[in-house]
């Protein structure tokens, strides 16, 4: 007795190349397209072409911009998981009932007290290249004097 998906192999094998493609890329799409996995979402594969959705037509003119790249990443990528398959082109398709969801970002743990919110904020300035002030000492800011001594001409 065989079971189901090895039989549906057998009749579709063509299909299973395309929709093996498409989970493949889906896994990866944000080492593809970096930031713009946010706005841009992978359908399908039709004619061996890669069906690209977003939600507004500007991002269409971004797919156009970096149609060879994303063409070239894709198919290295199929070729990588030993995927017999080359995409020759990109599709836009623009659905405004995407919704695009941000992504989450870590939640720092802001200390409770005073004085360690204080050195917390302290830390994070100079984390950004901040330095105290050498006029005022009291200011941590970019730039030395701060702005506040700049303004006040001291």
């Amino acid at each position: 007795m065989q079971d189901l998906a090895s039989l549906l192999h057998k009749k579709y094998k063509s299909h299973f190349r395309y929709i093996r493609a498409v989970e493949i890329i889906h896994k990866h799409w944000s080492s593809l397209v970096n930031e713009l996995d946010r706005f841009l979402v992978p359908k399908n594969i039709y004619k061996n072409e890669l069906v690209i959705e977003c939600n507004n037509p500007v991002w269409m003119s971004e797919i156009d911009c970096f149609k060879d790249e994303i063409i070239q990443k894709v198919n290295h990528l199929l070729k990588q998981h030993c995927v017999n398959l080359t995409v020759s082109g990109i599709k836009p398709f623009v659905n405004a009932n995407l919704v695009i969801t941000a992504k989450k970002t870590p939640t720092e743990m802001i200390p409770t007290t005073v004085s360690e919110r204080i050195e917390w904020s302290i830390k994070k300035k100079k984390a950004h290249g901040a330095v105290l002030c050498h006029k005022c000492q009291k200011i941590w800011d970019r730039c030395d004097p701060c702005r506040l001594c700049q303004l006040t001409g001291e």
